[in-house]
């Protein structure tokens, strides 16, 4: 059954809503639910650095996985499948108690489910794209942004008249409904088989085949390994350098963003305002990217992000009330708003078809993964040596060093000669 550009758009629309709605409450509020279940600031660093460094591992195989079945598997089916592991692992956790060993192992399971969801959401809008099927991912993710920045104000609300305990039976109703809705993703495959066949007998019956076409055509075609790829692309490999250090000083701002607010005299709803406000800067940075994409160089836009990024935790740090840090998250506009849509243009750019999945994947580990992961780790016990503050001026200089990696990376160039279509 052929599905319209509209009617897959829109789909896809609702599949970055409901993942950036169910992360409401796995990233945004995981901090409190965790505080609510009694557990201290460095148990709550290694649990966070747990879920996101087994994501790691889980991510870079899942990413060749896909890229090699991507013929054969339907990417809908991968992202159906975790969504439900990810639900039953809500259960759990809304079950549990203070049990550091038994969190311990809801964390991972989370890394394999929850966090690899993203970089496989994102890719499929890119596969969709190469095989000739527009879908708009910039509205896309706009949807998620809002979704996020609604719901967030909605959960803080229901975190401070209701209580935390019940709160990720929340998440359980958005991920469930995840998975339905990736199941009902449009897919037309195209077997590998076929598409190297029919490009290579149509060279070859036109005679004008040469050794330069035959390796774009395996370019195009064949994934190559994460070795390659870090070898042979160095900007993109100062790229996954450079967001590692970003999401840390990321990680370092936000953790323990809640207690800045109750240091202050806030509360959840505060929070849940901030987050409010995060996320709707987020919405114009789609069109900010698509207005500015051919005028500006992608890897400058990346120095912008890390820029706003710095600025974003270095307001909160000396900021002397609630006004002044809600304000600060204005600054996701021009920092990871920028970011989310623009790591999609940029990995076009620089990596070959093949290795969109793979490309998706690295940037997430580099992410969420390690940046975040290390980070996660060392923020408890930071926070317990240095204090509050301590941590947030941390996180600001971390970022201010991500710029300089980014101004690095404009000097690069990728040793292959391939280019993108």
């Amino acid at each position: 059954m052929k599905h319209s550009a509209k009617e897959l758009n829109v789909r896809y629309f609702w599949l970055q809503v409901l993942f950036w709605g169910a992360a409401v409450v796995h990233y945004a509020y995981m901090t409190q639910i965790l505080q609510s279940k009694g557990f201290t600031e460095v148990e709550i660093g290694v649990l966070n650095s747990v879920k996101l460094l087994v994501g790691v591992v889980f991510q870079v195989w899942i990413g060749a996985f896909a890229d090699r079945t991507r013929y054969t598997i339907p990417l809908k089916y991968l992202i159906a499948v975790l969504s439900a592991g990810a639900g039953i692992l809500t259960v759990a956790l809304y079950m549990a108690g203070h049990n550091f060993i038994l969190m311990l192992v809801l964390s991972m399971g989370f890394g394999i489910t929850f966090t690899t969801l993203q970089p496989l959401i994102d890719s499929l809008s890119m596969l969709y794209c190469n095989h000739g099927v527009d879908v708009n991912y910039a509205k896309g993710r706009m949807g998620g942004s809002i979704s996020w920045a609604l719901l967030c104000v909605l959960a803080g609300l229901y975190c401070d008249w209701f209580g935390l305990k019940t709160f990720p039976l929340c998440g359980l109703f958005l991920v469930l409904l995840l998975a339905v809705m990736a199941c009902f993703m449009p897919w037309e495959s195209i077997r590998k088989q076929n598409l190297v066949s029919e490009k290579r007998k149509k060279a070859r019956a036109d005679q004008k085949i040469t050794s330069q076409q035959e390796m774009t055509m395996n370019q195009t075609i064949t994934p190559h390994t994460v070795g390659y790829l870090l070898t042979h692309y160095p900007a993109f490999t100062a790229f996954l350098i450079g967001s590692t250090v970003m999401f840390m000083g990321y990680n370092f701002g936000t953790t323990f963003l809640i207690d800045i607010f109750t240091g202050l005299g806030g509360s959840n709803t505060h929070y849940g305002i901030s987050e409010f406000v995060m996320a709707i800067s987020e919405v114009p940075s789609a069109v900010i990217i698509l207005k500015l994409r051919r005028k500006i160089p992608i890897q400058w836009m990346m120095v912008c992000c890390a820029f706003f990024m710095t600025l974003k935790n270095l307001i909160p740090t000396y900021a002397d009330n609630i006004a002044v840090v809600i304000a600060a998250q204005t600054c996701e506009m021009l920092g990871l708003g920028l970011y989310y849509a623009g790591s999609i243009f940029f990995i076009e750019e620089n990596l070959p078809k093949a290795d969109i999945v793979k490309g998706t994947t690295l940037v997430s580990v580099a992410t969420v993964g390690i940046g975040e992961g290390i980070a996660a780790f060392f923020c408890g016990i930071i926070r317990r040596q240095i204090g509050l503050y301590g941590l947030m001026k941390t996180g600001t200089l971390a970022n201010a060093l991500s710029i300089i990696i980014f101004i690095w990376m404009c000097t690069l160039k990728n040793k292959e000669p391939w280019k993108p279509d």
